[in-house]
């Protein structure tokens, strides 16, 4: 079948694949000597490829498909550092038969590439599935990379990785993308997208932190401005996931840029689950090492 090439990214994708492949690598180098069952996660897998730019003519013309490279499932399965078990997931079922296709035709250059297990699911399921069995094992270890789209990841689902106090996770969170243009600036959200906001960001409490009190105009209309910044929302954030997942938080992520303004469009969060010193610190470690040096300089 045809590729099926994801017309997304930039600088900041390379830059967040950069952070959790290395990310990926010490941690199966510090762990894989400890008996313990190391898998990853990422349940928003895509198509297995992705546009890199637009391919040319040789001569300057654009020709009309873009250049593709291997998209995060593929960089991952390439990693030196193998882990025992790899589980990709998507919710869109054309995406899983091109994703299953990029992975058979890597591994029939590579045999030795790992072959992972394939869903084609909601990520929040995937990821509840993924828990229960973290419950049930003692030696499991899990690594999980959430990458949506948008606010498709719920609350829930980030407290029920974090009960497992055995998943280190790296969160892609849209908040200059989605986030802080949700936040209307007048404070008129629509009842459907206040429900989203509260499920992605763990409870109502954001109207208060974001906006000031309502007050009344001239001519006695409640109104209500928004007041924080985005580094205020990123902040906010951060601090919802130390309150959930403990001190392994990593205390600021990176932040992504997208295009030449330079102003945050992602966050990409970390936090360890583990309740223990050593096991959270070691993975602060790691993780503030690939955060300050993504590409390994």
């Amino acid at each position: 079948m045809s590729r099926r090439v994801q017309h997304f990214g930039g600088g900041h994708t390379e830059l967040k694949l950069d952070v959790v492949t290395g990310y990926l690598a010490a941690y199966a180098r510090a762990l894989k000597d400890k008996g313990f069952r190391l898998s990853y996660l990422d349940a928003f897998a895509g198509s297995g490829w992705r546009a890199v730019g637009s391919a040319t003519d040789g001569q300057g013309s654009l020709l009309p498909e873009p250049e593709a490279a291997a998209g995060s499932a593929i960089r991952v399965l390439r990693n030196a550092e193998r882990l025992n078990r790899y589980v990709f997931g998507d919710a869109n079922e054309g995406n899983i038969a091109s994703l299953k296709a990029a992975i058979a035709e890597a591994r029939s250059i590579d045999p030795s590439l790992p072959e992972p297990e394939i869903h084609c699911c909601d990520a929040n399921d995937l990821v509840a599935r993924e828990c229960a069995r973290l419950r049930r094992s003692s030696m499991d270890r899990t690594v999980m990379f959430l990458d949506p789209f948008g606010m498709q990841v719920q609350w829930a689902t980030l407290e029920q990785i974090a009960a497992t106090q055995k998943v280190d996770l790296w969160l892609l969170v849209p908040t200059g993308q989605a986030l802080i243009r949700l936040l209307a600036r007048n404070g008129n959200i629509s009842s459907g997208w206040e429900r989203a906001l509260s499920d992605f960001l763990g409870g109502a409490d954001w109207r208060d932190r974001f906006y000031a009190q309502p007050s009344q105009d001239l001519f006695g209309t409640l109104r209500q401005e928004r007041q924080a910044t985005l580094q205020d929302v990123s902040r906010f954030v951060i601090e919802r996931l130390k309150a959930t997942f403990g001190p392994g938080t990593h205390p600021t992520g990176l932040s992504l840029a997208h295009g030449g303004s330079g102003a945050e469009a992602y966050l990409l969060a970390f936090a360890c689950a583990n309740p223990n010193p050593a096991a959270y610190n070691l993975a602060l470690k790691f993780a503030n090492h690939m955060i300050r040096h993504p590409r390994g300089v």
